[in-house]
């Protein structure tokens, strides 16, 4: 998913699990932003473009916005810290797996995906994170994915200080309005009594290796490491 504003010129890039669906439902409620695509792009019966989410390069590629609207737009996107993400990735997981209501259209069509969700219900998260990666590791290549949206925006929130973040965003498009980033949950299973249980809990030290080595494109670009920073 993108949210767009032709009023406002922002374009902003929906980086999946760094805050972009709060922030989107901010931006649709307040601030002129239109959700594109509004559905996913069917091409014989198979989704070619997600709703979800989307790059500048598929956007101009499916003719929703034209590369001048895109090179014009003030672009921000969110990033979050690769060992904090997986482990939010996870739960969501193993929380859509038990509750078959939260399995998306999406998932249900997609033999991987729903492969990957019933991993995370039957594994612990070391080898969850070894068997989603599997591709990865067999090409001995780095997950690109967080650097495809990050690349090619203005603007870059972290998730850590997301409404720091998305308050500098404002700024830039010169919005002097005071407009607090919209609720967002936790993920329910990630919950300790109440709290939020601590990502670094779930890794030994042989999963530390394997995302660091794995995610160093976005951990090197913006300086995440194991502990918090």
């Amino acid at each position: 998913m993108a949210v767009y504003s032709a009023k406002r010129n922002y374009l902003f890039l929906a980086s999946p699990q760094t805050g972009s669906k709060a922030i989107a439902k901010t931006l649709l409620e307040k601030l002129d932003g239109q959700q594109i695509p509004s559905q996913g792009i069917l091409r014989n019966g198979k989704i070619v473009l997600s709703k979800h989410h989307t790059t500048t390069k598929m956007l101009i590629h499916h003719k929703l916005l034209t590369e001048s609207q895109v090179q014009q737009a003030f672009k921000f996107c969110g990033v979050r810290n690769p060992f904090d993400l997986l482990v939010s990735r996870y739960e969501k997981l193993r929380g859509r797996h038990t509750e078959a209501s939260k399995i998306s259209g999406h998932i249900r069509k997609n033999t991987r995906a729903r492969e990957v969700v019933g991993l995370a219900a039957e594994l612990a998260f070391p080898e969850w994170v070894r068997q989603a990666h599997e591709q990865y590791l067999a090409a001995d290549k780095p997950v690109m994915g967080p650097m495809v949206f990050v690349d090619s925006v203005d603007h870059v929130i972290r998730f850590e200080a997301l409404t720091q973040g998305f308050q500098e965003a404002l700024a830039r498009l010169g919005i002097t309005e005071d407009i607090p980033v919209a609720e967002h949950n936790v993920t329910a299973q990630r919950l300790d009594g109440g709290q939020k249980r601590d990502y670094r809990s779930y890794y030994d030290d042989a999963t530390v290796a394997l995302v660091q080595k794995l995610y160093a494109p976005v951990i090197e670009r913006f300086g995440y490491g194991f502990d918090p920073n």
